[in-house]
């Protein structure tokens, strides 16, 4: 019965009057109570239906809301977090996408607004707007409206990208400092209320604009750029600009209710030599108070009706620039050069928890669930994160290393969430695993053994970097029985292809690592396969006998052959994320493998997985070419480590945004985020790492030398800032690695 109404509703929502039935005469059968109850109720369910029919979805925006609280009421997961599908474009994605039940509308630094399909990040279209889309887009009514960094305001059909209106703002005010310091990297995002659209704008205005026309309602304007978005709640804006002032304007007129004057309003910025007065962050509005950023070092808790300050939380210096979120008690506000992220209490700015995040913040935390999601951005390194934390003490639930720094503030939809990176990836992250895996990285430099292949300090460097827990000979033995005992999934790359008396005293099948692997956990390896090397006494490789490792992993192995030789990706390969062709060696049947990964010309794997518990995709023993790691390897090494535990087993790589709508380049995972930029030949080394990151970081010894011809006492070739990206090494490189296998 409800169907049928429901159908019936349909044909009614033309909203024509309803007529209800004849009433019975003297001739007439009694009615049945049932169909008289239902024909009585009847214009009132189809009226209701008529109303939910022509109602429009609410406005999709910054912030979530105009209110801009950050809190979400999405559908999220518990487990750990991995990349569902990449799209790259031309240009830094900034912008915090605006997703809808399809499609996730971004702007990126190429001057394009991209509709990507949610389920695979096809591009739909895009939008050329002739300069950065800076600006997190907001989705109302069919309608997309945008902005650029040079002050361009656009709207376009949500379906087709086709325009619908633009205004292009004044001339843009000055910067507070020049020319260095001005970070003027967003735009102010448009915020919806009804059919009117609110925006700052360069010139120093505050644009009230109509959403269907664009025609322009009101403009207020204030002391300096408006690059913070405004905030809407009960008929009052509140918006910051680059003058170190906060304001307040009415809804309907613009005109000014109260203005707050933050401690960077009487800054000087160029006696500091970087900004000190901008209000970038967005506000946040809850329960009658105003809670927002500045980048002369704090953020503010001001009233709503007065603009009062009620208190002001110094972080000493470090810009403010991420908006706050606020829920259940706490404010969560990101530190740039501070390093953290925090939780206040709203009432009086104590603070609650502060969590050290190695890395700036300049992005807005969200609450999602019940979790606290933030990207960071490092500002010494190509590199970034996304964390996810307990709210309620800033514990790391989970962490997902990025391809780059991320500025761009999570968006949550259904069970994902979406952003954007430096390097110009936009990514869709869902639930990967529903337990959080362990990810370990194997090097211990006191064993006697010699490797038999180079790249294993090279390796330990990036896997560490990237937060995998560094082992020994002794932690590896502890983790292992650990996961035994817990099952928690997991993962161990060996960067060395000596293996410890802890796990493996002699080649069986029932020694701890066999035992690791047969209860689920994985092993990564780059060099000779597991247990094939053969050594004399002092520890020097005398050779290799492959058979051996039947002994221990339970491969066949008398199909192995010694011709080394290019291997190319087999499609199981590609979905592991080897997107390339490597020279390998050790080639195998795949008749004895679970899995080939790569082959030769003759068909044979040098790239292979042998599995042991097939409830377990992505797990087993990995054999990677045999031939070391390269920095052009780590990132597919990573790729297969990663597979089934940081990325789903059936997950996609993700593809290249092109001009043409729908037009996708295949790629492999993203680059390195530590070795972004490097060649086989030459070397640009990263500044000095600062050891306060998440999880903590150590430079080996072997990478740290007194006598280091390039670089000062003590301090680590992946730290001096060593840059010789043009100089070709013959022979043996300052790491130690052989040209053309190191």
């Amino acid at each position: 019965m409800l169907f049928f109404l429901a159908v019936v509703a349909g044909a009614f929502c033309s909203c024509q009057p309803l007529r209800r039935p004849p009433k019975p005469n003297a001739h007439s059968h009694r009615p049945d109570p049932m169909i008289d109850h239902i024909t009585r109720s009847t214009p009132l369910v189809l009226l209701l239906a008529c109303a939910s029919a022509g109602a429009d979805p609410p406005p999709v925006m910054f912030r979530g809301n105009p209110e801009h609280t950050g809190v979400s009421t999405a559908r999220f997961f518990s487990g750990q977090g991995g990349v569902k599908w990449q799209v790259r474009t031309d240009g830094a994605v900034r912008s915090s996408p605006a997703v809808t039940d399809t499609r996730v509308f971004v702007g990126s630094g190429d001057g394009g607004l991209y509709a990507l399909d949610r389920t695979d990040g096809r591009v739909v279209w895009r939008f050329d707007a002739g300069g950065a889309v800076d600006a997190s887009p907001a989705v109302a009514n069919g309608i997309v409206v945008a902005a650029t960094l040079e002050g361009r305001i656009f709207a376009v059909e949500e379906s087709s990208g086709g325009i619908r209106w633009s205004l292009q703002t004044g001339a843009a005010l000055p910067v507070n400092t020049s020319p260095a310091g001005g970070w003027d990297l967003w735009a102010s995002s448009p915020v919806i209320v009804g059919s009117t659209v609110v925006i700052g704008a360069p010139d120093g205005g505050v644009y009230s604009l109509d959403l269907a026309t664009g025609k322009q309602h009101w403009r207020t304007q204030t002391n300096g750029r408006v690059r913070a978005t405004p905030s809407v709640h009960d008929g009052t804006v509140v918006v910051g600009s680059w003058g170190g002032r906060v304001y307040a304007l009415d809804l309907s007129t613009g005109a000014e209710r109260w203005v707050h004057r933050t401690e960077g309003d009487t800054l000087d910025s160029k006696k500091f030599g970087f900004d000190r007065r901008a209000v970038q962050s967005s506000a946040a509005i809850v329960n009658g108070s105003v809670y927002v950023g500045s980048r002369d070092g704090a953020i503010y808790a001001l009233d709503e009706a007065t603009g009062k300050r009620r208190w002001r939380v110094s972080h000493r210096g470090s810009w403010v620039i991420g908006s706050p979120a606020v829920h259940a008690g706490k404010v969560f506000v990101g530190s740039s050069d501070g390093h953290f992220i925090q939780a206040l209490d709203p009432e009086t700015g104590r603070e609650i928890w502060n969590l050290p995040t190695g890395a700036n913040v300049l992005a807005s935390p969200l609450v999602v669930g019940n979790f606290l999601v933030i990207a960071t951005a490092r500002t010494d390194a190509s590199a970034g994160d996304l964390l996810v934390l307990n709210p309620a003490t800033g514990a790391v639930r989970w962490r997902l290393p990025l391809d780059e720094a991320s500025n761009s503030s999570p968006a949550a939809a259904n069970g994902e969430l979406y952003l954007g990176t430096e390097a110009g990836t936009v990514m869709a992250i869902h639930e990967v695993s529903p337990v959080v895996p362990r990810m370990a990285v194997f090097y211990d430099s006191t064993l006697t053994e010699k490797p038999a292949t180079p790249g294993g300090r090279l390796a330990l460097e990036y896997f560490r970097e990237l937060g995998y827990q560094a082992l020994d000979a002794d932690s590896l033995a502890s983790f292992f029985a650990a996961r035994i005992g817990d099952e928690v999934p997991s993962g161990v790359v060996f960067a060395m292809d000596v293996l410890p008396r802890s796990v493996t005293p002699v080649l069986a099948d029932s020694v701890l690592l066999r035992r690791y692997l047969n209860a689920g956990g994985k092993i990564v390896n780059f060099s000779v396969p597991l247990g094939a090397v053969v050594r004399d006494s002092s520890g020097a490789v005398l050779g290799d006998e492959p058979k051996r490792i039947e002994q221990l992993l339970g491969v066949p192995a008398a199909t192995v052959d010694y011709d080394e030789g290019l291997a190319a990706p087999t499609a199981e390969g590609r979905s592991w994320g080897i997107d390339r062709t490597f020279r390998g060696d050790y080639p195998i049947a795949t008749s004895a493998v679970t899995q080939a990964l790569a082959l030769n010309k003759d068909g044979m794997a040098t790239a292979w997985v042998r599995s042991y518990r097939r409830d377990r995709p992505g797990s087993g023993y990995v054999q990677l070419w045999g031939l070391g790691a390269t920095l052009e390897r780590l990132p597919a090494i990573r790729a297969a480590a990663e597979y089934g535990l940081l990325r789903k087993a059936d997950g996609r790589t993700g593809g290249r945004a092109e001009a043409v709508a729908g037009k996708r380049i295949t790629t492999g995972p993203p680059p390195s985020r530590f070795f972004s930029g490097l060649r086989a030949y030459g070397l640009t080394v990263l500044p000095p790492y600062r050891p306060t990151a998440l999880p903590p970081y150590r430079l080996p010894p072997l990478l740290t030398s007194p006598a280091n011809p390039f670089c000062g006492p003590h301090q680590s070739l992946l730290g001096c800032g060593l840059e010789r990206q043009s100089q070709r090494w013959n022979g043996t490189s300052a790491f130690g690695v052989q040209r053309g296998r190191g």
